[in-house]
């Protein structure tokens, strides 16, 4: 695995912070962004930072030029809670990428990943996992709809020209460093400090949550594997938020309430979103190692630590 040369976007965020310690372990030159907007951006001497507006094309093209990388590993993205399901940001993210993993290619670059999203499926009557080339694609919302034509053409492109490529579908994620205003996140801070809570969304939804050490070492085995195409990046278990919201007031040994709000019917919330892993299983043979109940443990752990800090 070692002796690469890996461009990774995104390493500041959730799963690019935990990809990016992954990656580091091994005998690899790993290249991160900075973007000039991410005045937080930590700083790290020990890894080559590149300061580049991924939204602007040819600031791209300096930055493949710059790095000569073997690998892209592209996980960067509109990502704000409440606002990136719908943001017209989320197009210019799907032309920049685009005209980001030509030119990696047409430069030299051998293999690229970039990560993608059930939400690229269709949401409407979900009966069973979704799987990959099987359930229907047709997102509900501009963010699964700017990852889906992003996938597409890149693979048409990478298809053309026997490029190697892969996208990993990713479905919902937690873990230590989650965005606080998250579901789970959420749910923890207010029980850590007894206070009742009410949630704003229905709790007999069932999710498919990955730990993201999971998530990310799954990124890592599909950028050193040979496999082309899409694949599903999840634990393949489905969960209530009831449960989930049970386990943690559970792991705390809290008597406080977690009211979620009413059933109702909500476009693009169904009730079920599971997906189907043995392509992730056969093919990358990756199995997630960390159930909810140790995932959540881990969590805790961490939250404690820094609600004491």
């Amino acid at each position: 695995m070692g002796n690469k040369r890996i461009l990774l976007t995104g390493s500041s965020g959730f799963i690019g912070r935990h990809l990016l310690d992954i990656l580091t372990k091994d005998d690899n030159l790993i290249f991160t962004i900075k973007s000039p907007k991410n005045i937080n951006y930590l700083q790290n001497d020990s890894k080559n930072i590149i300061s580049c507006d991924l939204l602007d094309v040819a600031s791209c093209r300096k930055l493949i030029d710059e790095t000569k990388p073997t690998h892209l590993l592209h996980l960067a993205w509109e990502a704000r809670p409440g606002i990136f399901w719908n943001s017209n940001d989320n197009i210019r993210w799907a032309e920049s990428s685009i005209e980001l993993f030509k030119y990696f290619y047409k430069s030299g670059g051998l293999r690229g990943i970039s990560a993608g999203t059930c939400a690229q499926y269709s949401w409407e009557n979900i009966n069973q996992p979704l799987k990959e080339y099987i359930s229907e694609d047709k997102p509900g919302t501009i963010y699964g709809n700017s990852k889906l034509e992003f996938e597409r053409e890149i693979i048409r492109f990478s298809n053309l020209n026997n490029y190697s490529y892969a996208s990993g579908r990713l479905f919902m994620i937690y873990g230590p460093g989650e965005n606080s205003q998250r579901l789970i996140p959420t749910i923890i801070s207010s029980l850590l400090v007894d206070k009742n809570i009410n949630i704003n969304t229905d709790g007999a939804l069932i999710r498919d949550y990955i730990f993201v050490s999971d998530a990310a070492l799954a990124y890592k085995q599909l950028l050193f594997s040979d496999y082309n195409g899409i694949i599903n990046i999840a634990s393949g278990k489905g969960l209530s938020l009831f449960d989930i919201a049970s386990k943690v007031k559970q792991i705390l040994k809290s008597s406080c309430e977690v009211k979620f709000k009413e059933s109702t019917t909500i476009a693009n919330n169904p009730p079920s979103v599971i997906a189907d892993i043995n392509k992730l299983a056969k093919t990358i043979q990756f199995v997630p190692q960390i159930d909810i109940d140790a995932g959540l443990i881990k969590t805790i752990s961490w939250m404690k630590k820094k609600h004491s800090a």
